[in-house]
């Protein structure tokens, strides 16, 4: 069963760490970023690593948005779930789920374990937790 990480990329460092911890907690692999360019060039070399990222879109150096629209082009079967505390324009994104903060851990959880289980198991494309 091939197991594929979660990024999670946040420049706040506590969010970023307190959701990588409740998704280890809750069986899943999770690399935390607090630099989007950071983040990027990890992925980029490491792509067939990942199957989830989850991305704050304020973020300084590049938002959220245009950092998953990257990842998105490199890997084109990548979930993504962008978080924001601000309306954001670009929901019309079919690709990515978006979350709207606070959010709860509960919540968190539950988009992630959707998010996984929309991934098919064709050809080791899916996040196994």
């Amino acid at each position: 069963m091939l197991a594929k990480s979660i990024a999670i990329i946040d420049d706040d460092v506590d969010i970023a760490d307190l959701f990588k911890d409740v998704l280890e907690d809750d069986g899943y692999t999770v690399v935390a970023f607090n630099d989007s360019i950071t983040a990027l060039n990890h992925i980029q070399e490491n792509a067939e690593e990942f199957g989830l990222v989850i991305s704050d879109y304020r973020m300084p150096q590049m938002n959220g948005y245009e950092l998953c629209k990257k990842l998105i082009n490199l890997k084109s079967d990548l979930k993504v779930i962008l978080i924001s505390a601000y309306e954001l324009l670009e929901r019309d994104n079919p690709t990515f789920t978006f979350l709207h903060k606070p959010i709860s851990i509960a919540k968190l959880v539950s988009v992630v374990n959707e998010a996984i289980s929309k991934s098919t198991t064709a050809d080791d494309k899916s996040i196994n937790a």
